[in-house]
């Protein structure tokens, strides 16, 4: 009888040791993840038509939150961009104005710099027309809403701040009939290499050109060759060089001896291994997969 009742008890903490380990991992991938809420309105709230409504929002990113997107109905109505990225917490206030009576969604997604999107936060919303107030018709002007943001630990569902408050970060409103953030990193393409390998100088050839097609809709700001050279256990300097554009959309950097000497010298016998980084005009960025070449030593 006690060994059944031992069995059963190691089974048990078992079952109860993996159930902790789920439960951890599941509460790591969340954390991976940006996450959006909304303190304010609550659900099934009610407002009249031409009032407007501030929606209190709370958005947390590991990496930092990039921008704060409020739709309604599933179109698009206000955004709020954060000037300085890497805040990982912040409270933002979005408003907007409701011209038509009846139930409204009102949805909130936050995004982060690297362009990653959190859950949609949602809320019901009863708009009242002047008719269910007064008998009337329904008459309201749309106007532009507003933005309203601060850092904060902690959340409060406190009223929005005064335009003339000063934030630690500020967000710029947007307020326009559609979207008009860029949150898409540029896309990087073609990556081609002069040779798949070379030789150490001053055997020839000792030098290489990569090529790459970069593009993105708001324009590209940067793009950059990384790049460091490995022998066995040794592992070189990580170097970075300004690729120049050659062609429309096109970037190039050529390596010489030099740049490979600065990653590790002496340079022979080894692999060069490299990626390219590309960043566009908001501030998007992406990076490429690894890509090698042999560097062979110079005999003479």
């Amino acid at each position: 009888m006690k060994k059944v009742c031992s069995r059963r008890g190691r089974a048990l903490s078992l079952f109860l040791l993996l159930l902790a380990a789920a439960l951890v991992s599941c509460r790591l991938e969340i954390e991976e993840n940006p996450r959006a809420w909304i303190d304010a309105p609550e659900n099934g709230a009610e407002f009249a038509v031409g009032e407007e409504v501030l929606v209190l929002v709370h958005a947390y990113a590991r990496e930092g939150v990039k921008n704060v997107i409020l739709q309604v109905d599933g179109e698009f109505a206000s955004a709020a961009a954060l000037e300085e990225s890497g805040t990982e917490f912040i409270e933002v206030v979005l408003g907007w104005i409701p011209v038509i009576p009846g139930e409204t969604v009102v949805q909130v997604q936050a995004y982060d710099v690297n362009g990653n999107a959190s859950n949609q936060a949602s809320v019901v919303l009863r708009i009242i027309g002047e008719q269910d107030q007064e008998g009337g018709n329904t008459t309201a002007e749309p106007s532009t809403g507003t933005v309203e943001a601060t850092t904060t630990s902690e959340p409060t569902l406190t009223p929005a701040p005064e335009t003339s408050a000063t934030a630690a970060h500020t967000m710029q409103p947007t307020a326009t009939s559609s979207p008009t953030l860029d949150i898409t990193p540029p896309l990087i393409s073609n990556i081609t290499v002069s040779s798949d390998s070379i030789v150490e100088s001053p055997c020839e050839p000792n030098h290489v050109t990569i090529n790459v097609a970069v593009s993105d809709p708001s324009g590209v700001q940067l793009v950059e060759l990384h790049y460091r050279v490995v022998r066995g256990s040794e592992q070189g300097q990580i170097r970075k060089q300004s690729m120049s554009e050659s062609t429309e959309g096109g970037y190039t950097y050529t390596l010489a001896p030099a740049d490979l000497q600065s990653s590790l010298s002496p340079y022979g016998g080894s692999t060069l291994e490299y990626s390219v980084r590309a960043v566009d005009s908001t501030g998007n960025e992406s990076q490429s997969s690894k890509f090698t070449v042999t560097v062979q030593s110079c005999i003479q």
